[in-house]
């Protein structure tokens, strides 16, 4: 075999063995504000802001206490950003809402 088919051969071994791993994990949906802000690329307080005027929902880590950790859900950051960052003037038609579905 020559060298470039070895190297590709190689390559492909690798690639394979890194898309395994990554099926194997498994990522939570839900994100802290720190983590929140950075997927949507503003500030934590943005994030905080947006949340007290209720324009991104969120649960809290302990529903019993009022000052636990929020939790945002990956699809409504991503509602959020489909939007176009302004879901006061632009919710979110059926085929969004499915196109953000299938995103997730």
């Amino acid at each position: 075999m020559n060298a470039p088919l070895a190297d590709m051969a190689l390559i492909l071994a690798r690639l394979d063995t890194l898309d395994k791993a990554i099926l194997g994990l498994h990522v939570s949906p839900w994100m802290t504000t720190k983590e929140a802000a950075a997927f949507l690329r503003c500030s934590e307080s943005k994030i905080n802001q947006l949340s007290d005027t209720c324009l991104l929902p969120y649960r809290r880590l302990d529903p019993t206490a009022p000052r636990s950790t929020r939790l945002y859900h990956r699809k409504h950051l991503t509602a959020y950003l489909m939007a176009g960052r302004n879901p006061v003037k632009h919710r979110l038609s059926p085929e969004e809402k499915r196109l953000v579905e299938e995103l997730l």
